[in-house]
């Protein structure tokens, strides 16, 4: 094992894939981090659009029921 480690070969394939590994996981990092962006992204979305649809149908509610004591 200690012979094959020492020819050229053999590390030079050891280090392509260990550079093919560490550059997989830093896509899959920077994929990860992207998706986590999205994701709050779209709930500030969806949160302020409940918002104002609440806010619409309270304005409705209000028109329709008319004043209150």
């Amino acid at each position: 094992m200690a012979q094959q480690l020492d020819d050229p070969k053999v590390r030079a394939n050891l280090q392509k894939e260990l550079n093919a590994w560490t550059i997989s996981r830093d896509l899959l990092h920077e994929q990860y981090e992207q998706a986590v962006h999205d994701l709050e992204y779209h709930r500030g979305v969806h949160a302020k659009m409940t918002n104002i649809y609440e806010q619409q149908a309270q304005k409705e509610d209000a028109k329709t029921r008319g004043p209150q004591l």
